[in-house]
C-alpha cells in the first residue's frame, strides 16, 4: 500500500492494510498486515479468512495485543471508524495514534453464519413480513444463538422487538450491537421516541383507568395493553374482564341446563375454555413478573462474552425488561399488582376446572394474600379451603378457621366472626342490637298489620299462579338446600317501581319521613329492602353480609312452629310474627327453615348508627354513582327506577 493513498487493493487476493506503528513511514517501521485468502463466495459475498503478522519495533506485549486483537475475523462490512481510518488523508499516524488504532480493534467475529443460522434469520424475516413479531423474535433469537457474531441476525432481532413494542429489550442491546458493527440507530432512534410517546401517554391512562365509568376504565387498561404489552396491569384488568365472560357464561350455561336446554341452544362458546385460555396468560403474567423483577438485578457482561455465546448469551436472550421501570408502580406497587394476578389465576383455576382444583386455587391465593392481604382474597381463600376434596371433610372447618384467623392477625378483619368485604374502621360492632332503639324498627312493628296484609296478598297471588313469578327464586351460593325466594321493594337507593305497585302502603312506608325510612333506611347505596320467603326444608350456609356500614331488621311475618331459627354471631334467635330482630349481617350468620310451612319476613337494611351525618355516609360509599343516589334520595326525594335485587 502506498503511503500516500492509504487505498486497498481491489484484488481477493493479496490486499493488505499497514498502520505504522512510529511517526512516519519509513523502511521496517513496525505494521500489522491483513492477508485477505478467502475470494467471494457463490452468492458474492465475501466471507475473509485472515493472517495476522507483527512486526518491527513493537515490544513482545504489544506485539501479543496486537495479535490478539485480529485472531478473530472482521466483518466483510467496515466499521465507521474503520472507514474514516481508511480514507483519511492525514500525514502517518503516531505511535500514540497506532496504540489507539489498535486498541479500536475489537475482537470482530466470523461474519460467515452457518446453514443453521441463515434459515432461523429467513425465518424471522418471513414473520416480519407476515406481521408476526413474536414469533420472529423467537427465530431471531435461535440465529443469534446459533451465530451470536453476526450482525444481521441482532439487526433483525432489534426490529423484531421493536415491532412487539419490547423497547426496554431492544435498547439494551445497543453496546453489542454497536460491538459487533451491526446495523442498529434507526431501530434504536425508533425505540427511544416510542418510549417517550409511551411515556406522554401514561397519565392520561392512569387518570382515564381510575375514572367512574367502567367501560372507559376497561378501554384505558385495553388501550395501554396495546400501547405497552410489558404492562401487567393493563393486561391483568384485562384478563379480569375475560373472567368476568367466563363467569356470565358459566351462569348461562346453568341456567340452560336446568331449563332442559342443550348446549347447542347457547352462543357457541364454552365457559371452561375461556377460563383456561385466561389461565395460561395469567400464569404468562406472573411468569414475567418474576422476569421484571430479575432484570432489574441483572449486571449484562461485557459486550465480548455475548459474542462467545455460551450461558451468557442464554441468559442475556431470556431477560425481560418492562418498558415502564417497576419504580413507576410506586411503594409497594409491584407486589400489588403481583398480588392481583395471583388472585386471578386462583379464579382462573376454579372456573376452568370441572371438578374444580380447589388445592391449586388456594395456593395461589396464599400467595397472593402474602404479598398484599385483602378482604377479597381471604374471602376467595376460605371459601376454595371449604371444597377442598384433598382434605378430609373433618379438617376442612379447621382449615376455614386457620385462613379466617390469618386474616385478623393481617388486620383485614377485627374478628374472626365478622368478615364483610368492605370493612369501615371504627365502627363498634355488635352481632345483635335493640330494635325499640331505632324509630324505623319502633315504626314497622306499628305498622305490621297493613304490612301483613299485603305481604299474605302477594303470597296468595303467588300460590294461584300456575308458574309463580312474583316471589322469585334467588339462586345464591349461600343456599344450601331448598328454594329462597323474594319480592324486592328498594335496592342500593332504587325502587323496584312494579314491585311498588303490587305492595303500595309498604313501599309508601319505606320511602317516608316517619321513622325516619327515607333517610336512614333506603338512602342506603349499600342495602335493601324486600319480602323474603324461604320456603319448606330450606337453608342458607354460613355467610357474611358485604359490609358493617349497615344494620339488618327482620320483621316476622310468618313464622311456622318448628325448627325454624337463625343463628348470628353464634347467638340463635326464632322470629316472631309482628317483631323486629335487629343484628349487623357482616357478622357470620345462618338461616334453615325445617318445618313444612314458609317462613316470610320484611327485610329492610338501616345506616350504621354510628354513621349518622351525610358525611360520613358519602364517605362510606365507595363511588360517585352511589354518593349521587344517596344526594337523589335525602335532597329530593328522588328514587332512580331498577328492576335489579340483592340480598
Amino acid at each position: 500500500v502506498e503511503k500516500d493513498s492509504r487505498s486497498l487493493c481491489d484484488s481477493t487476493k493479496g490486499s493488505s492494510i499497514a498502520f505504522p506503528g512510529s511517526n512516519g513511514w519509513t523502511p521496517g517501521a513496525s505494521f500489522i498486515t491483513l492477508m485477505i485468502v478467502g475470494p467471494p463466495d457463490a452468492t458474492g459475498v465475501c466471507y475473509p479468512t485472515l493472517e495476522a503478522e507483527a512486526v518491527g519495533a513493537l515490544s513482545a506485549d504489544e506485539a501479543e495485543a496486537a495479535l490478539a486483537a485480529v485472531t478473530l475475523q472482521p466483518e466483510c462490512d467496515p466499521t465507521p471508524k474503520a472507514v474514516a481510518a481508511h480514507s483519511s488523508e492525514e500525514a502517518a499516524l503516531s505511535a500514540d495514534d497506532a496504540k489507539a488504532a489498535l486498541a479500536a480493534m475489537t475482537p470482530r467475529p466470523e461474519c460467515n453464519p452457518s446453514p443453521h443460522a441463515v434459515a432461523a434469520y429467513n425465518a424471522a424475516v418471513e414473520a416480519l413480513d407476515a406481521g408476526d413479531a413474536e414469533a420472529a423474535i423467537f427465530a431471531a433469537n435461535d440465529a443469534v444463538k446459533l451465530q451470536p457474531e453476526w450482525p444481521l441476525a441482532w439487526s433483525i432481532r432489534a426490529k423484531a422487538l421493536n415491532d412487539f413494542r419490547l423497547f426496554a429489550d431492544m435498547l439494551a442491546s445497543v453496546l453489542f450491537l454497536q460491538f459487533i458493527g451491526a446495523s442498529y440507530q434507526p431501530e434504536a432512534d425508533r425505540a427511544r421516541a416510542s418510549l417517550q410517546a409511551l411515556f406522554a401517554q401514561l397519565p392520561g391512562f392512569m387518570e382515564r383507568t381510575a375514572g367512574s365509568d367502567s367501560d372507559d376504565r376497561l378501554a384505558a387498561w385495553s388501550e395501554l395493553q396495546e400501547a405497552d404489552p410489558t404492562s401487567l396491569q393493563g393486561r391483568a384488568a384485562v384478563y379480569n374482564e375475560w373472567l368476568h365472560d367466563a363467569q356470565r357464561l358459566r351462569e348461562a350455561e346453568v341456567a340452560l341446563a336446568k331449563s332442559g336446554g342443550t348446549a347447542d341452544e347457547g352462543n357457541g362458546m364454552d365457559s371452561y375454555a375461556v377460563a383456561r385460555h385466561t389461565l395460561t396468560c395469567l400464569q404468562e403474567c406472573a411468569a414475567e413478573a418474576g422476569e421484571f423483577r430479575a432484570s432489574e438485578l441483572y449486571k449484562p457482561p461485557p459486550v465480548a462474552a455475548l459474542a462467545k455465546g455460551g450461558v451468557s448469551l442464554l441468559q442475556f436472550l431470556q431477560i425481560r425488561r418492562p418498558n415502564v421501570p417497576l419504580a413507576a408502580y410506586g411503594l409497594g406497587g409491584m407486589e400489588r399488582v403481583e398480588a392481583d394476578i395471583e388472585l386471578k389465576i386462583g379464579l382462573a383455576i376454579e372456573l376452568g376446572s370441572d371438578p374444580s382444583v380447589h388445592s391449586d386455587a388456594c395456593a395461589h391465593y396464599e400467595r397472593s394474600a402474602s404479598l398484599v392481604g385483602s378482604t377479597r382474597v381471604y374471602t376467595l381463600w376460605a371459601a376454595a379451603t371449604a371444597l377442598d376434596s384433598s382434605l378430609p371433610s373433618h379438617e376442612r372447618t379447621a382449615a376455614v378457621l386457620k385462613v379466617h384467623e390469618l386474616a385478623v392477625a393481617a388486620g383485614i378483619w377485627k374478628v374472626v366472626e365478622q368478615r364483610p368485604s368492605f370493612l369501615i374502621p371504627g365502627l363498634t360492632a355488635s352481632a345483635w342490637h335493640d330494635p325499640q332503639s331505632f324509630p324505623a324498627c319502633r315504626m314497622l312493628e306499628a305498622e305490621f298489620p297493613r304490612i301483613r296484609e299485603e305481604a299474605l296478598s302477594l303470597l296468595q297471588q303467588d300460590s294461584d299462579s300456575e308458574a309463580p313469578t312474583l316471589f322469585r327464586s334467588h339462586d345464591s351460593t349461600v343456599l344450601a338446600g331448598g328454594d329462597w325466594c323474594d319480592v324486592g321493594l328498594y335496592y342500593n337507593g332504587m325502587r323496584n317501581d312494579q314491585n311498588a305497585q303490587r305492595a303500595p302502603q309498604t313501599s309508601a312506608l319505606l320511602c317516608s319521613d316517619s321513622g325516619g325510612f327515607r333517610r336512614d333506611c333506603t338512602s342506603c347505596s349499600l342495602g335493601s329492602a324486600y319480602f323474603s320467603l324461604l320456603r319448606p326444608h330450606t337453608r342458607l350456609a354460613a355467610h357474611c353480609g358485604p359490609t358493617n356500614a349497615r344494620l339488618r331488621a327482620h320483621l316476622g311475618i310468618v313464622v311456622p312452629q318448628g325448627d325454624c331459627e337463625m343463628t348470628v354471631g353464634g347467638e340463635t334467635r326464632r322470629w316472631a310474627e309482628g317483631k323486629v330482630m335487629l343484628f349487623d349481617d357482616s357478622f357470620e350468620h345462618q338461616v334453615h327453615n325445617e318445618t313444612e310451612e314458609a317462613r316470610l319476613v320484611l327485610i329492610v337494611d338501616l345506616w350504621h348508627p354510628e354513621l349518622d351525618t351525610d358525611e360520613k355516609r358519602l364517605a362510606a360509599l365507595q363511588h360517585d354513582e352511589q354518593r349521587q343516589t344517596y344526594r337523589g334520595v335525602v335532597d329530593r326525594s328522588f328514587y332512580e327506577t331498577t328492576t335489579l335485587r340483592g340480598h
